[in-house]
């Protein structure tokens, strides 16, 4: 007997998909992961750790560990929802009976869709000819206040002959990161 049949078992996790992405305060389902053997094979039946690493948001259950065992394939999936705050919701996985750091599964939380709209500017005056003495603008956010990036708000001229910088009456224009 050699003293490599004495080892023990050896096993890591990988994330099998992703890259995972959701809005604040929903829920991502489906997050895989792939547990293998030191050959790179599927490992059944190897406990694994979930644990959320960040704040806000928790596992499927409401929980913020989870225990599995991988399955026949050596798969494990989760889901989980995601805090109301824009950014990153992070877990980290560990197989409780191995050595070695946490693999993290890095979630992206983006703003949901808008349900507060702010003017900026509106209800100006200015003498013919001249532009207006404050820019106007739009605030977008969504229910849990986060700004709301990438959506087209259209400015439209409708009363007078007043025209944008683009000497057009109506403009298009997308929300930024801060909304």
């Amino acid at each position: 007997m050699c003293s490599s049949d004495l080892a023990p078992a050896w096993h890591y996790v990988e994330v099998a998909g992703g890259p995972y992405a959701g809005v604040a305060g929903g829920s991502v389902e489906g997050i895989l992961l792939s547990v293998r053997n030191r050959d790179g094979e599927p490992a059944s039946g190897i406990p694994v750790l979930v644990t959320v690493a960040s704040s806000g948001g928790s596992l499927d259950g409401g929980t913020r560990t989870l225990r599995a065992s991988s399955g026949t394939d050596g798969s494990v999936d989760f889901g989980c929802t995601l805090p109301s705050q824009v950014g990153t919701f992070a877990v980290d996985v560990t197989l409780p009976d191995q050595p070695g750091s946490p693999t993290r599964v890095d979630i992206a939380v983006g703003a949901a869709a808008p349900v507060r709209m702010e003017l900026e500017g509106n209800n100006q005056a200015a003498v013919a000819g001249m532009r207006l003495p404050l820019p106007l603008g739009v605030f977008l956010a969504d229910s849990y206040d986060n700004p709301v990036a990438g959506v087209v708000v259209g400015f439209t001229v409708e009363q007078g002959d007043g025209r944008f910088a683009s000497g057009n009456g109506a403009v298009k224009v997308t929300t930024g990161a801060d909304g």
